[in-house]
C-alpha cells in the first residue's frame, strides 16, 4: 500500500513542521510582545510576499509555507498545536467569492482582493509612484503595459480558438468582449476592459512586462526594486498603505 504509506509520512510532515512553526511562534511571541498571532502565506523566505504581509500586518508573525496547497494543509495541524492564533493568507486566483468566504469561515485562510500578489505590486496606484523614480512617465507606461497585456490575451484566445484573433497596429483596443452559451441556452458575455485588465490579469507574467517597460531587467530585479521602497524611508509607508487595500482585512480575537 504505498499510496497509503505516503500518505501517512505527509501527514507526519506536517505534523512535524507545525510544531517546528509553534515553537518558533511561541519564542517570538515571548520576546515581542506586539505579536500577536501566525499569518501563514504562500512563497518562500525571501519571496516578496513575506516582505510585504509583514510591513501590512504588523502583529502577525509571518511564516511562509511554499504553495496555497500547503497553507491549507498545514492549517488543521497549527490549530491542533499552536497556542497562538494562526491565519493563512493566499492569492485569490480563480477563487469564486463563495469559496472565498468559505476559506474564511471554515479554515480562518483569507484571500487577497485581486488574482495575485503580482497584481498588487505592479498596480496602477503602485506604478504611478515608482514611474517617476525610474525616470518613466506614468501615462505613457500605463498604456504601454495595458497594450502588452492585451497583446497577450489576444495570443491566448488565438490558441483557444479555431479562428483569428487580431491585434491591428493601427488601431488602439479598448476591450474584449467574449460570448459564452451555457448548457441551458443562457448567453453571457463576458467583458475584459483593458481599463482594469491590470487588476483582473490572471498570469504572473504581468511582472515580467511591467520589469520590461519600466527598464529593469527582469521580474527579479522588480521584486528586488519594489522590496527596497517597501522597507524605504520615503515611500514605505505610503506604498504599504497603497497595496493594502487589496488585502484582506484580518481580525485577531
Amino acid at each position: 500500500m504505498p499510496f497509503a504509506n505516503q500518505a501517512v509520512d505527509k501527514r507526519r510532515q506536517l505534523k512535524l513542521f507545525a510544531q517546528e512553526l509553534s515553537k518558533k511562534a511561541e519564542d517570538i511571541i515571548r520576546d515581542n510582545p506586539e505579536k500577536k498571532a501566525v499569518l501563514l502565506c504562500e512563497g518562500r523566505k525571501n519571496s516578496i510576499d513575506i516582505s510585504l504581509y509583514s510591513l501590512a500586518y504588523p502583529e502577525f508573525i509571518i511564516f511562509p509555507v511554499e504553495g496555497c496547497t500547503d497553507v491549507r494543509r498545514l492549517m488543521p495541524f497549527m490549530k491542533k498545536y499552536c497556542k497562538c492564533q494562526t491565519f493563512g493568507i493566499i492569492d485569490r486566483d480563480n477563487h469564486s467569492k463563495k469559496g472565498i468566504r468559505y476559506l474564511a469561515r471554515e479554515e480562518n485562510i483569507y484571500c487577497t482582493k485581486l488574482p495575485f500578489i503580482e497584481n498588487i505590486i505592479c498596480c496602477p496606484e503602485v506604478l504611478k509612484v515608482i514611474s517617476p523614480i525610474c525616470g518613466k512617465d506614468y501615462s505613457t507606461i500605463i498604456k504601454q503595459i495595458r497594450t502588452s497585456l492585451a497583446e497577450i490575451l489576444a495570443d491566448k484566445l488565438k490558441l483557444l480558438n479555431p479562428f483569428n484573433v487580431s491585434f491591428p497596429d493601427d488601431e488602439e483596443i479598448q476591450m474584449f468582449t467574449i460570448t459564452i452559451v451555457t448548457k441551458n441556452n443562457v448567453v453571457v458575455h463576458k467583458v475584459v476592459n483593458l481599463a482594469n485588465i491590470m487588476y483582473t490579469f490572471r498570469d504572473k507574467v504581468i511582472v515580467v512586462q511591467v520589469a520590461y517597460i519600466l527598464g529593469l531587467h527582469s521580474k527579479d530585479t522588480y521584486y528586488d526594486f519594489i522590496r527596497d521602497l517597501l522597507y524605504s524611508k520615503d515611500y514605505g509607508e505610503y506604498l504599504v498603505s497603497i497595496m493594502s487595500k487589496y488585502l484582506p482585512e484580518i481580525k485577531i480575537n
